[in-house]
């Protein structure tokens, strides 16, 4: 009479590599194939559920809730991210002319995404600052950057008033304006930024939508600033004093897919205009609809402009050798409206920044504006920020 089947394979009678692969299978593909479907699962929680999760538990910017500035530039926790960007050119009293930038950035990001596959995401808010000089004259570009989680005391945003801080890196409220004390191995500044003219909320009274696809996002901007104080680079210290242009934005939502890069504009022209554009590049290699325009009239009056009111050309780009990565680095932007043109033209072209350990490649920095409005001929500064361009910036 034949013996019955076990329910677990026995162990073979003759050893053979063979015969000891079939019987490992047999024992180990019954917890396996569970492990597999846990981790399936996990995954499909992690790239849906998980991530549909962490946003809905951020606040939604609303054009129904009125901004205010001074007041909205502070810090609004209840946003996944915000960040705030200043950016000038200033010159010193024996005619050397530099350029300063200072970005800080906030996100709330899932505290261990390992742990997070199979429970609810618990979140850490970490934030991201970075400074440079740019050095006209000599050509030179030196920059620093800081990573870490906030905390109460040196890291992070105030909600309650204006301030940024990272350590000994310190911008805040003073008087009428802002302080940036921003020091790195004895180069940086220590300036204040007081306000010409009055601060702008972009798009409808700081609402934005971004693209068909896109997010709504609170954008603020401060379009000319007078900046005065020191500036330290190579260890020599300048008294220097120039304009600065501020960015603030708050949002809860990530980049869409179909977003490679961005290309940012800020102008600021001798006849008291300002001109901001942000062109958002897609895969297929145009521009998304929608994309933020603005003419800043010399009253402090804020013109929105569609896609069809500007034309802007690359007439040059920069290589770098070290990330084998062509970038703009001169341009020329059309206002048929206002009969203008205007070149753009990089003061220093190797502005490269490689952040995150290099994992993210930014170019950003001063320009030149030559050309003419009105048909009458004119100057002014300008800054340029580009991203995307030695790999796409959305997942």
């Amino acid at each position: 009479m034949p013996e019955p089947k076990s329910a677990t394979p026995r162990l073979p009678k003759k050893v053979s590599l063979g015969s000891w692969l079939r019987w490992a299978v047999g024992i180990l593909g019954s917890p396996l194939l569970l492990v597999a479907t846990l981790l399936l699962a996990g995954l499909v929680y992690k790239t849906v559920v998980r991530a549909e999760a962490v946003q809905a538990a951020f606040a939604l910017p609303d054009p129904n809730i009125p901004l205010k500035l001074p007041r909205d530039l502070a810090a609004r926790p209840e946003f996944r991210t915000e960040w705030w960007r200043y950016h000038g050119q200033v010159s010193g009293a024996s005619g050397d002319n530099f350029a300063i930038n200072f970005s800080f950035t906030q996100e709330w990001q899932p505290k261990n995404r390992l742990a997070g596959l199979f429970l609810w995401p618990s979140l850490k808010k970490m934030c991201d600052a970075w400074f440079s000089i740019t050095d006209f004259q000599r050509k030179a570009f030196v920059y620093y950057e800081r990573s870490g989680t906030a905390d109460e005391r040196s890291v992070g945003s105030s909600a309650e008033e204006y301030q940024l801080r990272f350590g000994d890196w310190l911008v805040e409220k003073a008087n009428n304006g802002h302080r940036l004390a921003i020091r790195q191995n004895g180069q940086g500044f220590e300036l204040v930024a007081l306000p010409e003219k009055q601060g702008i909320l972009q798009g409808q009274a700081g609402y934005n939508w971004r693209g068909l696809d896109g997010a709504p996002v609170y954008f603020l901007t401060y379009p000319r600033m007078a900046l005065k104080g020191t500036l330290t680079l190579a260890g020599k210290e300048y008294r220097v004093a120039g304009s600065a242009w501020l960015d603030h934005e708050s949002t809860s939502y990530e980049l869409p897919p179909s977003t490679i890069g961005w290309d940012r504009f800020s102008l600021q022209l001798e006849n008291n205009h300002e001109l901001f554009l942000l062109i958002w590049r897609l895969k297929d290699g145009t521009a998304a609809p929608d994309c933020p325009a603005t003419l800043i009239l010399p009253d402090g009056s804020l013109v929105n402009l569609d896609q069809t009111s500007y034309e802007i050309k690359t007439v040059k780009y920069w290589f770098s050798a070290r990330t084998k990565t062509a970038y703009p680095c001169a341009w020329t932007i059309r206002l048929p409206d206002n009969r203008a043109e205007l070149n753009l033209v990089s003061q220093v072209e190797d502005q490269e920044l490689l952040l995150h350990n290099g994992k993210q490649a930014l170019w950003m920095g001063p320009c030149a504006v030559r050309g003419t409005w009105n048909n009458w001929p004119i100057t002014g500064k300008g800054f340029a920020e580009l991203a995307g361009y030695r790999k796409p910036v959305a997942p």
